[in-house]
């Protein structure tokens, strides 16, 4: 079953020059080939060809020696107080002989195997960010090519490493392009319930020979976690361009190219406004033809801390995810977590603070969500209540229309005009373009009083627990 509606937390760590990160990349707009050699040149454009990575391709990775954290042995854990234990300060840099790629990937896998039982287990992404390692003389300065008899062999490439401790949970390149050319059969697996049917609104569908086959379907996250039992998928970030002949063709069945699960657009910003880079558009519908993957930009210390907090709003708002590298408040989180707290109330793009409210709590029926042209921001509100109510257009995310009378909610399917249906913003970049278009159709109409617009989304039958409403 595959549809681009994936995943949804947002949270990244980075370890051992990895980036471990889950997210929501629901544009993907490129098909998948195992045997063209050549990378995309731009990550934000739409390709025909998932490629694979060659010595060949532009951007590509390779080891020095037990410099590259990547590509070095376990050594395994010591004995406190031995010498394996003790940081290694190397110019700005801090190395531990007992911590390395392989560790990383068995702490993974223990995770993954500890919720794998959990009602709050999700996808995660392994991004791998792979540097080469200048000399211990000058740690700072430029790399050097390595050489070739330095490069990882057959056995120690880093599919093998993520494999070995990992590969009952890993969704592979090969496992996407097998099933986007043979849909039918996916569509009538056993694991292929209603559950997880994908919304053709964010991928393409073409029958050949009365096969259906898709070039930029991605699955749902029901369908990798309960149809397929995977939660792990592997990609290449970001690469040093002295690294040219490390065998990628080795890794190309397990490991995505770079770009193609993460994008890091040219985002320019200045005094916590985004002045570059954003994805929102006005009138601009066909987006998800440009925002084709997963985007992020890094927060480090070059940005001001007074202009964190609007950045990462205005950021997610772009449709693009704010990775912090830097401390905030020249504090940890195991000091002081409110500023970190702060931060990712920031990057929440639906629901207003203290919201959803709870209907027992209230009293009342605040069981409906609804947008506020104020805010840009969701509230639960009571569903007799009357508004205009939100209408998604055919199949493009976003493209939105508002009802053409007020209702209440659920009678607001009614008042949708053709062609259109009563819905709900599935991500920050949605809801950026259903905000605006709430807020046109307020000024058109002669400036509508009434702030709240009514979104297919609520928790009638179940306290607590939000969902569209059923037709």
């Amino acid at each position: 079953m595959l549809a681009s509606g994936q995943l949804t937390n947002r949270e990244a760590f980075e370890e051992a020059r990895a980036t471990l990160a889950s997210g929501d990349p629901r544009r993907q707009d490129s098909s998948l080939s195992l045997t063209v050699p050549t990378a995309p040149a731009d990550s934000t454009a739409a390709s025909s060809v998932l490629p694979s990575i060659s010595s060949t391709a532009t951007l590509t990775v390779g080891a020095s020696g037990t410099s590259v954290v990547a590509t070095s042995s376990a050594s395994g854990t010591s004995p406190p107080g031995s010498s394996q234990n003790l940081l290694i300060e190397v110019g700005p840099y801090s190395c531990s002989p007992s911590t390395d790629f392989k560790l990383l990937t068995t702490v993974l896998s223990g995770y993954l195997e500890d919720t794998e039982t959990d009602l709050n287990a999700t996808t995660r992404y392994l991004i791998l960010n792979l540097h080469a390692a200048a000399s211990a003389s000058d740690p700072s300065g430029s790399p050097q090519k390595p050489a070739t008899s330095a490069l990882p062999q057959e056995g120690d490439l880093i599919s093998s490493i993520i494999s070995s401790n990992n590969s009952i949970y890993l969704y592979t390149p090969t496992e996407l392009l097998a099933e986007r050319a043979l849909l039918n059969s996916t569509e009538s697996s056993s694991a292929s319930s209603s559950y997880y049917q994908p919304d053709t609104a964010y991928f393409t569908v073409t029958v050949v020979n009365d096969q259906q086959t898709t070039a930029d379907g991605w699955p749902s996250e029901g369908y990798i976690e309960l149809g397929k039992a995977k939660r792990l998928l592997a990609g290449y970030g970001t690469v040093d361009p002295q690294m040219m002949a490390y065998n990628f063709s080795g890794d190309a069945a397990y490991i995505f190219p770079p770009g193609y699960l993460q994008a890091t657009p040219q985002v320019t910003t200045k005094a916590g406004t985004v002045t570059g880079g954003c994805f929102f558009q006005p009138g601009v519908d066909h987006i998800s033809a440009i925002n084709s993957s997963w985007s992020t930009t890094t927060i480090d210390a070059t940005t001001q801390q007074s202009d964190i907090l609007p950045l990462v709003v205005n950021l997610t708002s772009c449709g693009i995810s704010a990775l912090l590298n830097t401390t905030l408040n020249n504090t940890d989180a195991a000091a002081d977590y409110t500023p970190y707290q702060a931060y990712a109330y920031a990057a929440n793009w639906a629901w207003s603070d203290g919201e959803p409210r709870n209907t027992s709590a209230t009293g009342s029926m605040v069981s409906c969500a609804a947008l506020n042209a104020t805010s840009g921001r969701w509230q639960a509100s009571d569903c007799a209540q009357t508004h205009y109510g939100a209408c998604r257009v055919g199949h493009t995310p976003y493209k939105w229309q508002i009802s053409s009378q007020q209702g209440h909610y659920t009678n607001l399917d009614e008042g949708c005009p053709y062609n259109t249906t009563f819905a709900v913003p599935r991500t920050a970049l949605e809801n950026s373009y259903l905000l605006a278009a709430w807020r046109d159709f307020r000024k058109i109409t002669y400036g509508e009083s009434d702030p709240m617009l009514w979104l297919n989304f609520n928790d009638l039958s179940t306290d607590a627990c939000w969902t569209e409403l059923e037709g």
